[in-house]
């Protein structure tokens, strides 16, 4: 089936995922997100170590007030620059399927892309999903053998705030891939409905 604007008549609701609503998710994901940002800096590290001839085997640091400005600064930034390209990935995504500009907002919390007048089809939906975090992931660890040591530490964050902040992103297709091949996604931004044949 393909995208469409128009639901099928023999569709019915089968699970909305409203973020705005359910607090208690949004709690249990925030958290996980933690939990995941601790085992995904490990791993991006010990890749770094692996993959990087700049990255030092063992290192100290002393940092003074203007040193530790800028890491806050950089810090920031990169936060910033990976929830633009996350989200940017998103909504290229809809719009491979779609071919219609999506919807980006931004919420306290968190930020989305979305194509709230179609119906998207599974396959499609998990892709989209699972998109910013596999292409961020690939070209960081890409650039792990070339870039000098300062890069490869902001690498690690940007991969690591990448791969937390993808937890919701994980969570929804986990869903998805519990329902039949045949349902249809509508997502609006704060959440998603997904409708399954009758």
């Amino acid at each position: 089936m393909n995208c469409t604007t128009v639901l099928p008549t023999n569709y019915t609701v089968v699970k909305t995922i409203d973020f705005k609503q359910n607090k208690g998710l949004v709690v249990g994901l925030t958290l996980c997100s933690v939990i995941a940002f601790f085992v995904f800096s490990a791993l991006f590290f010990w890749l770094a170590f692996l993959l990087s001839p700049s990255f030092p085997k063992s290192f100290t640091a002393t940092l003074g007030l203007s040193q530790i400005s800028i890491v806050l600064l950089t810090m920031i930034l990169t936060i910033v620059l990976v929830l633009l390209v996350h989200e940017t990935i998103h909504g290229l995504c809809f719009w491979l399927f779609t071919r219609k500009r999506p919807l980006f907002g931004l919420k306290w919390g968190y930020a989305y892309a979305s194509a709230p007048e179609w119906y998207i089809p599974r396959g499609p939906s998990v892709a989209n999903g699972l998109a910013p975090l596999v292409a961020i992931t690939l070209c960081g660890l890409a650039l792990f053998p070339f870039v000098p040591f300062m890069v490869t530490s902001i690498l690690i964050f940007a991969l690591t705030i990448n791969a937390a902040g993808a937890v919701g992103d994980l969570y929804v297709v986990s869903l998805l891939l519990t329902k039949p091949a045949s349902i249809l996604v509508r997502d609006y931004g704060d959440g998603m409905v997904v409708y399954g044949v009758v």
